[in-house]
């Protein structure tokens, strides 16, 4: 096994600053720049399959943004042409990455053969919140009297931890129990696979987000200067794959039982008492955010009878920035500086060669889910004072 690093330039651009006859400047810009690192042999695992390595890619292109422009006072006119935005000094925010040890915590929680499609009985123990929240929905939609008499900020944080941990999981829960046989079938599939000498290989989503802002920027050519609304768009996703096999000694090819997979799709097996529980316990989700406790526990009841293989994070993240034709005339000057942007991106694949799962205290990645929850807590929080 060797790493190979590559790298290449293409597209060049050459632009010219002049000043009557008598004065000439030439320059030349690289507008395509990319960057590999990867690995050559040891392409195949001894089952035959190709076998997973890590790779690091990064490219940055660039496209229009030509500057022309003409200097219309003194006795030399000064004259710049065909010079391309100096776009090779970009330096990219790109968004923060988000591989660390929890987001193989959560690969095999996740993809795992035993992890219950519905924790029912978790289900069942919450069942018990239904009324308040009856209640609670009731006091909303038709206005009785204020809910539990509380102001209206107040009520509204209440209202979004209400949906957030009571409705939202329910229905979602409800919509996947009306076709619990589908979920069985589907789960005596899965295992069957799992027992299978080719193993049984899942993917999932860890993360995804897009966002977009337009300000006023500078933008450098050779000899002069130009501002223009920039779009600046991030990209940014992560995403797994993981196949699991029979531990070494487990017979190959057993065919699982419907009662095998029910308690499998369900929770009802013996090994997930342990992980309902916990997640029945008050505030065990905010551990969560801290230590993934619950990841680690239905990762490790996975590998009891489970190893996960060919385990792969891949990460893509970029930053792309357009602007619009912007023209350039004033009393001095004349021209223009043609449409175009700057576009740079990183791609990464993260392999775990010794598949285990580690306790993991961080500070939580505050998305829009846990910023809504926060901020309601704070709200119920700062009414008590």
């Amino acid at each position: 096994m060797t790493t190979r690093k590559r790298s290449r330039d293409a597209n060049t651009i050459s632009g010219t600053y002049h000043i009557s006859s008598k004065y000439s400047i030439t320059r030349t810009a690289t507008l395509f720049r990319e960057s590999c690192q990867d690995v050559i042999g040891d392409m195949f695992n001894a089952d035959g399959t190709l076998k997973a390595h890590p790779l690091k890619l990064t490219r940055q292109s660039n496209f229009g943004g030509i500057h022309n422009r003409q200097y219309l006072l003194g006795p030399y006119p000064r004259t710049e042409g065909n010079c391309p935005i100096e776009r090779m000094n970009f330096n990219p925010v790109l968004p923060s990455s988000q591989v660390d040890s929890s987001s193989w915590n959560r690969l095999y929680a996740s993809t795992g053969p035993l992890t219950p499609k519905v924790n029912l009985p978790l289900f069942i123990f919450e069942l018990k919140d239904i009324p308040m929240m009856l209640k609670h929905a009731g006091d909303l939609l038709h206005k009785i009297k204020t809910p539990s008499r509380l102001s209206l900020d107040k009520e509204a944080a209440a209202a979004t931890l209400a949906y957030q941990f009571g409705w939202a999981p329910l229905i979602q829960d409800l919509s996947k129990l009306i076709n619990f046989s589908e979920l069985v079938y589907k789960r005596q599939l899965e295992l069957r696979s799992a027992n299978s000498s080719k193993g049984l290989k899942r993917n999932m989503t860890l993360f995804e987000d897009t966002a977009s802002k337009t300000e006023s920027e500078l933008l450098t050519s050779f000899f002069s200067t130009a501002f223009a609304d920039v779009v600046t768009t991030t990209q940014h996703k992560v995403w797994a794959t993981c196949r699991w096999k029979l531990r070494s000694g487990q017979q190959f090819g057993r065919e699982p039982s419907y009662k095998e997979a029910f308690k499998s799709a369900l929770g009802f097996s013996v090994g997930q008492i342990p992980i309902t529980v916990w997640k029945a316990l008050p505030w065990s989700w905010l551990v969560d955010w801290f230590a993934d406790i619950s990841n680690i526990m239905q990762a490790t009841y996975n590998m009891i009878y489970y190893t996960p293989t060919h385990a792969c994070i891949m990460e893509y993240r970029s930053v792309r920035e357009t602007w619009p034709q912007t023209s350039l005339d004033s009393p001095v000057f004349q021209g223009h500086v043609t449409a175009g942007g700057r576009f740079y991106e990183s791609k990464n694949r993260y392999v775990h060669l010794n598949p285990s799962v580690k306790p993991v205290l961080r500070v939580p990645f505050l998305d829009t889910f846990k910023l809504s929850i926060l901020g309601s807590l704070a709200i119920l929080r700062i009414h008590r004072r």
